[in-house]
């Protein structure tokens, strides 16, 4: 890095957690900041620290894509750090770190150590060599194996763990960890060709130490407790900040130093409030779900990680203090967890809110210095309970179509010969009936190819099922020959018609693509009609189920043939 030259940070991710963090704690140490989401909708690019931003994301973009896209920009910037938020982004750029400017540090872990961390059994392996206490587990192929052996062997309930997150060459989708109470759970989860640990279950709270560390040496730790935890699995939305247990600080000393550990960590921890026994979870050497509240404590992994990237300076004294019972909150993952509480725990969690007036709690997503993340967020929230209101409502569903009708029209008079797609989950039931039932109508109205489907789910020339094909051929129209094609963003025009059918696509569409032009096609289903907020998947209700959802797709489109004959030849 030049003398005098502003420093530059690519820094890859999308939460209100990690990537807005880093976000903020490089932006503030004086960094030019751009960023590579994967999620457009994402509350994080409100930051004012944010340069740049691009929206690359494996739903839009295929991992070849996506990394020559990602390639291009690192050789176009030539960044001085780039800092990858998750698994997505350290995969890919692991395994082109050779190819990249010499100047360019790239945050994340050491060979041994990335071999070693991201693998949950050999994590464990590691912990054991360690003297670090785990959990009884083993690897099994879930194929070979039964709820009834298992149970017998780890009791009734148990956890089951994919060995890694995300799957290297899937990176499109997160491999969870499932808690298994039953055999029905067991029976639920899918026998893929790689195999699983399963670990005897350990009841207890969660808990975390967060480092820094150089060649095994740890300069800044962290230690925080999980004070709310999803019943299921996941990540927490409210953390406090607690004083570090001697012991596993120990711990977490002789696995940095057995793997010679360069770069930050989270040591995710479990113990048992009435023995206070603790055991080892997992590692994720990466920057952490709970980092807004090591950085309300002051405590800056971000800032201090990039620093010693770019100049080899390591902290003068070892980070090991900071304020305790501060308390973080994730505020949308808390909001939905509101939700499923009862009315009881919600009333209890309100009431923690309390400390925000005390000085004693920040929510993630808000800092005086860069407030609009936070407003986005709160929007989002605000958002989706609207949503949930105008669906009881049918005046307010006619008025959105009202909307729609009044937009479609300034589009069809400005462009009359625009492609019309539509979109839906497999590209397999409504998008390919929507498709015929359209190019039928429009026949001669519009040119040859000017009417398409697609779908988001990525395995591609999938058929129709036998019910979607059935149905069809009683609206006289033949899916036998339709295959399933996935959308990218090299699929589309600025000027397509985009239709989709429900909630969940909107919102995928919103997050993952660049489209000026979509609208539920719910909304084209007549006024004299009841009006729907969506047109459901009828996938698994059978030929009923899958005949009114095609009844409700020609009512739209015979409408949306109406509209469009009025708007752009008057009749």
């Amino acid at each position: 890095m030049q003398q005098g030259r502003t420093p530059t940070a690519l820094i890859l991710g999308e939460d209100t957690r990690s990537f807005l963090s880093v976000i903020r704690s490089l932006g503030k140490a004086g960094y030019d900041v751009h960023v590579v989401c994967y999620d457009r909708t994402s509350p994080a690019l409100a930051s004012r620290y944010i340069k740049i931003a691009k929206y690359y994301n494996y739903q839009a973009y295929s991992q070849a894509q996506w990394l020559v896209a990602v390639q291009q920009l690192i050789a176009r910037y030539r960044y001085d750090v780039i800092i990858p938020c998750d698994e997505r982004a350290i995969y890919p750029l692991w395994s082109v770190k050779d190819t990249l400017p010499a100047n360019t540090q790239l945050a994340i872990a050491n060979d041994r150590a990335l071999d070693v961390l991201f693998d949950k059994w050999k994590t464990k392996q590691l912990a054991l060599s360690c003297d670090v206490p785990v959990a009884k587990g083993k690897l099994v192929q879930l194929s070979d194996t039964h709820y009834d052996a298992l149970a017998k062997e780890f009791g009734e309930r148990f956890v089951i763990k994919p060995l890694q997150s995300f799957d290297e060459n899937g990176l499109n989708k997160r491999q969870n960890v499932s808690i298994v109470h039953q055999a029905s759970d067991f029976n639920q989860i899918p026998a893929g060709a790689e195999p699983v640990m399963v670990e005897a279950f350990f009841s207890g709270y969660g808990e975390g130490v967060s480092v820094f560390s150089v060649d095994g040496e740890i300069h800044m730790a962290f230690s925080h407790r999980r004070e709310a935890e999803p019943k299921h699995g996941g990540g927490s939305s409210y953390r406090q900040s607690v004083a570090h247990d001697p012991a596993q600080l120990d711990a977490v000393m002789a696995m940095c130093k057995a793997t010679h550990f360069t770069g930050v960590a989270m040591f995710e921890f479990r113990r048992d409030p009435q023995t206070q026994v603790w055991i080892l979870v997992e590692v994720n050497a990466r920057f952490w779900g709970s980092l807004p509240l090591a950085c309300y404590c002051g405590v800056d992994f971000p800032a201090a990680y990039a620093h010693f990237l770019l100049t080899g300076e390591r902290p003068v004294t070892p980070v090991l203090t900071y304020p305790v019972n501060r308390y973080a909150r994730a505020l949308t993952a808390d909001f939905y967890q509101l939700r499923r509480d009862g009315i009881r725990d919600g009333l209890h969690r309100l009431i923690q809110y309390g400390r925000i007036g005390l000085g004693k709690e920040r929510i993630d997503s808000f800092i005086w210095a860069d407030p609009l993340p936070f407003i986005q967020e709160v929007g989002g929230i605000l958002s989706q309970i609207t949503q949930g209101i105008c669906r009881r409502f049918p005046f307010l569903l006619k008025y959105r179509s009202v909307r729609t009708q009044q937009r479609l029209k300034a589009l069809f008079q400005e462009n009359p010969h625009r492609r019309i797609v539509f979109i839906c989950y497999g590209n397999i039931m409504r998008s390919p009936f929507a498709e015929h039932v359209c190019k039928s109508l429009f026949q001669g109205a519009l040119p040859e190819g000017c009417i398409e489907s697609f779908g988001f789910h990525m395995p591609e020339n999938r058929q129709s099922p036998d019910e979607a094909q059935t149905a069809a051929l009683l609206f006289k129209h033949n899916l036998a020959q339709h295959r399933s094609k996935c959308l990218r963003q090299s699929d589309l025009l600025d000027d397509d018609i985009v239709f989709y059918f429900d909630e969940r696509n909107g919102s995928t569409i919103s997050a993952s693509y660049d489209i000026a032009n979509a609208f539920c096609l719910a909304d084209l289903i007549p006024l004299s009609a009841k009006m729907q907020h969506e047109v459901a998947d009828p996938y698994g209700h059978g030929l009923d189920g899958v005949k009114t959802c095609y009844t409700q797709i020609e009512q739209a489109i015979i409408y949306l043939l109406r509209c469009y004959q009025r708007d752009v030849y008057g009749r």
